[in-house]
């Protein structure tokens, strides 16, 4: 597609002259020119746009009147990469913006405050979701991310109260300080195996949220992480977590009950603070220390000759039917030999 160019002129050689004044009078530490980019276009629906060294092109700013907008592939035969930080910034009168295909990067603050914009799809060349990219964005219910995303930065969703649907990509490896503050219209999220870190203050104000599921990567958690989650009654954590910041569930549910394994640091912090706690089997946990070893397998057959052995049932259960038997010590046979 291709579009009427109105360029914003300069005068090259002044500005060259100017910035190589410039430089000599500072020791050669201060370039009036970004370096990777020139000088900045728009075109006739107002978006303005810079061209960078490699003659691709970062869409800066908006100055339309549009509700719906397109941005193109390309303007004037040059493919559109980018958007630069807070380039749409409280352009409240968009209730629909469609990125193109080709885009890898979008900035900070890209879309902050654009309280008519309801959903948007990501593409899937973006990689990281950027600090504050749609934060205040009061009006959005839904987005796409795209299966590539790494990390989800500071500040990313706070204070998108209608937002209901956010699928988080597998490869997610971290979400940064208040990404998702007072996000209250959650009702339910799946974070992915993968994640190894969470901000302070990430799910703060999260009301809507009833349960959640920390993942087995997981390290700490930090400050304020889940507090103001009034409507939390049951957070899972794993084995993985050493760490837990006394403020990290102020504000929540009297009925809050933590689920882990026993003799967990999740444990320990949920009687160190009058919290409920609900021991988890692990299946193939026959004896019940919490990990799964060929001694489990010698004690359920052992049981298996003589009931009289004790064994945890619920991690005796192999295959869930309620009962103990020998498709269990078959199913936990194949565990650990693979057969």
């Amino acid at each position: 597609m291709r579009f009427n160019i109105k360029k914003v002129t300069a005068c090259v050689c002044s500005l060259s002259m100017i910035a190589a004044a410039v430089t000599q009078n500072t020791g050669g530490e201060f370039n009036i020119f970004d370096e990777q980019k020139v000088f900045a276009f728009v075109d006739e629906s107002g978006i303005k746009y810079n061209e960078l060294n490699d003659g691709t092109l970062e869409i800066v700013e908006y100055n339309g009147e549009d509700s719906v907008l397109v941005i193109p592939d390309e303007i004037d035969g040059k493919r559109v990469i980018s958007i630069g930080n807070y380039a749409f910034s409280g352009c409240g009168e968009i209730t629909e913006i469609i990125l193109p295909e080709g885009l890898t990067g979008i900035g900070e603050g890209a879309f902050d405050q654009c309280s008519g914009i309801t959903e948007i799809t990501i593409p899937e060349g973006v990689t990281s979701i950027e600090d504050s990219i749609f934060y205040d964005c009061s009006g959005l219910t839904e987005i796409t991310l795209p299966g590539g995303i790494k990390s989800i930065g500071d500040y990313a969703f706070s204070g998108c109260s209608e937002l209901t649907k956010i699928t988080l990509p597998e490869g997610l490896t971290s979400i940064g300080e208040g990404s998702f503050f007072e996000c209250s219209g959650i009702t339910e999220m799946t974070l992915p195996e993968g994640l190894t870190s969470i901000g302070e203050g990430s799910f703060m104000g999260c009301s809507g949220i009833t349960e959640i599921i920390l993942p087995k990567g997981l390290t700490s958690i930090p400050y304020a992480a889940f507090s103001g989650c009034s409507g939390l009654t049951e957070i899972t954590i794993p084995e993985s977590v050493t760490s837990i910041n006394f403020a990290a569930f102020d504000y929540v549910s009297s009925e809050l009950k933590i689920c882990g394994t026993e003799g967990s640091y999740a444990q320990k912090y949920a009687v160190n603070n009058n919290l409920k706690f609900e021991i988890l089997s692990v299946t193939g946990d026959v004896d019940g220390n919490g990990i799964v070893s060929l001694a489990d397998f010698i004690k359920l057959v052992e049981h298996m000759i003589n009931p009289e052995v004790n064994i945890n049932h619920n991690g005796s259960d192999m295959n869930s039917d309620g009962k103990i038997d020998s498709t269990d010590v078959i199913e936990l046979k194949k565990f650990f030999l693979g057969c």
